[in-house]
């Protein structure tokens, strides 16, 4: 009797698990889709992007400048 039950249950598991081919085929084109989604950026957003970029580059810049003028304004004074 318990060996039936077990018998059963594992068939239902199995049962469970098997999908079809075609289950399969929109499954990945599901995933696919969805994964060429997320690449998409419109321009706007990567302009943005862009800028924002550019402006901390600059900043970057304009501030390493600045402590390189002020360590040799201070050498030529000590």
């Amino acid at each position: 009797m318990r060996s039936a039950l077990f018998y059963h249950e594992a068939k239902a598991k199995r049962m469970k698990k098997i999908k079809s081919k075609a289950f399969h085929r929109l499954l990945q084109k599901g995933q696919r889709s969805q994964a060429s989604g997320e690449n998409e950026f419109d321009s706007e957003s990567m302009k943005e992007e862009a800028l924002k970029a550019e402006f901390k580059r600059a900043q970057v810049c304009q501030l390493l400048y600045l402590n390189d003028w002020f360590s040799e304004q201070n050498k030529v004074f000590c």
